[in-house]
Order: C-alpha cells, then structure tokens, then sequence
C-alpha cells in the first residue's frame, strides 16, 4: 500500500528522525512475525481502518528494505484521520498487550507506534 497523505508535506529528515524507534522495531520483526501482521490487518475490525492501513504499509516497507528496495516510510498521520486517533491509540495498546509475551520484538514495535500516535497532544 502506497499513498500521499496528509503528513506528505512535512520534510523527510524531520519525519525520518520521529520514525527511528519504528524503524529499529520493524528491523528486530522476524520476516515470519512481518507476514502474520500484514495478514491480521486483513482481519482487523473496522472500527479504525487507518491503523491497519498503516501497519500493513510499515510492515511492507520493511520486507521491501529487507530486499534493498528503499521507499518512504509514511508516519501514521498518512493513514489515521484525526477522527480515529482516540480508538487507533486504544487499538495498538491492546495490540501491544497482545503481543506483550509471544514476541517481545513485536511489543517493541506497538510501543513505539503507540509512542507515535500518543505525541503532539494527541490523547486517548
């Protein structure tokens, strides 16, 4: 999943240096851990269809980046309207909590999207 969105107009070194912890994150998933978030997104409720949207293409970036094929990374803004915050950031605290035992590398990255979407004053 590939788009232009809303934080498309921010510079690239600013929005690279936010994206550093999600980043290392992804880095640390398994390439097995990747293809079972992108499938769950499929699975997802609907309730915040921007999160999974997001997950899918941050997971994509890094199979891509796994195979010397570099795009730009969006920051969740990109994909979750501000309408969806409130629930995006419910939604990958459970997720978080999920994963909190089965796979520490992946609870590093729900904290690190949970740290993403919880900055700027933005609030549960």
């Amino acid at each position: 999943m590939y788009w232009i969105g809303k934080g498309s107009n921010e510079s690239p070194l600013a929005m690279d240096t936010d994206m550093t912890t999600i980043k290392a994150a992804l880095a640390d998933i398994s390439d097995t851990e990747l293809a079972a978030l992108i499938a769950a997104t499929y699975d997802s409720p609907q309730t915040a269809p921007g999160l999974p949207a997001w997950i899918e293409h941050a997971c994509d970036w890094e199979q891509h980046r796994r195979r010397d094929f570099n795009f730009h990374l969006q920051r969740p803004e990109a994909a979750i309207d501000p309408s969806e915050d409130a629930v995006s950031i419910n939604a990958a605290i459970v997720l978080r909590d999920q994963f909190a035992q089965d796979s520490p590398t992946v609870r590093a990255f729900f904290d690190a999207l949970v740290g993403l979407l919880t900055e700027h004053g933005r609030k549960q």
